[in-house]
This record gives structure tokens, sequence and C-alpha cells, in this order.
């Protein structure tokens, strides 16, 4: 039920409510990586770097085959200033997803090669 209302909020841009009920719902089930993702992208959202990484690479932990979770942690690092590791991060999620283009378009970002 928390996730679907962090749904409902992340929806609405509220992402601090989001994040609160995410934090809940993973209480509730840690076995479900999505709620990490999600809450990962509340951070992103809310330049909350280091937790959006966190939930980033637990998300990538519990499925390392998710391009999605490729992506979520790059686009962590690059909030990290964390190039190097960011284009690992986005590279790995294209060899698993090859035409993703949200992934594509994030390791080009141009603060990569800055």
């Amino acid at each position: 039920m928390r996730g679907v209302q962090g749904d409902d909020a992340f929806k609405e841009k509220k992402y601090v409510d989001a994040s609160a009920h995410y934090t809940v719902a993973i209480e509730t089930d840690t076995a479900d990586s999505t709620l990490y993702a999600k809450r990962s992208l509340c951070g992103l959202h809310l330049s909350e770097r280091n937790k959006a990484f966190d939930d980033a690479r637990t998300y990538k932990e519990m499925g390392p085959d998710f391009s999605k979770s490729c992506y979520e942690q790059g686009a962590a690092l690059i909030l990290l200033k964390d190039y190097d590791q960011a284009c690992k991060a986005l590279m790995s999620g294209l060899k698993l997803d090859f035409g993703s283009d949200v992934i594509d378009e994030a390791s080009r970002y141009p603060l990569l090669f800055a």
C-alpha cells in the first residue's frame, strides 16, 4: 500500500513524501528491489546524492542484470561527480540493453567528459 502511495506522490512531484512512503514500504518488504529504485529516483530529484547512490547500488545488487539499475547508479554517480564510475555503470547498462535510449543518452552526458 505504501508503495502505491509513493507512486502517487512521485507522479505529483512530491518527492519527499514519495521517498517517505517508499522507506516505510521497504521496511515491510525488503525483497522488493523496485522500491529501492523508486526511492533512488526520489533522491536524484531531491539532489540527495548519497542516498540516491546507496539505493541505486542496493537495487543493482538485488538485480544486477537490470539495465535500469545501471542507469540509476550512473545518474547518482554523476551527481556525486564520480564521472569515471558513472561512465562504467552506464556502459554496463548499455551492454545489458544495447537499445536503451535512456542509457545511451545518459552515457553521452557532457559532464562525463569534463
